[in-house]
């Protein structure tokens, strides 16, 4: 729960939760990857945890997204 307010930058009670009270991203918020790129840096996140896959939107902004490890 704590990974989606360190990418949003707003407290949890501020992000949305789909129907398991799992913590889901937008398209509409803007999260630190994208503003990393935005100031030219290149992004990237490597990572094991299931809860990090594409659907929950996490990755939103990074040029490179690997959920490798996971399957």
């Amino acid at each position: 729960f704590s990974i989606p307010p360190l990418l949003t930058g707003k407290y949890i009670t501020e992000i949305h939760r789909n129907a398991a009270e799992w913590p889901i991203i937008h398209q509409s918020e803007l999260l630190f990857g994208e503003r990393l790129s935005a100031l030219g840096y290149a992004t990237a996140a490597f990572h094991s945890i299931r809860y990090l896959r594409p659907g929950f939107g996490l990755g939103q902004g990074f040029d490179h997204w690997s959920t490798d490890c996971i399957d």
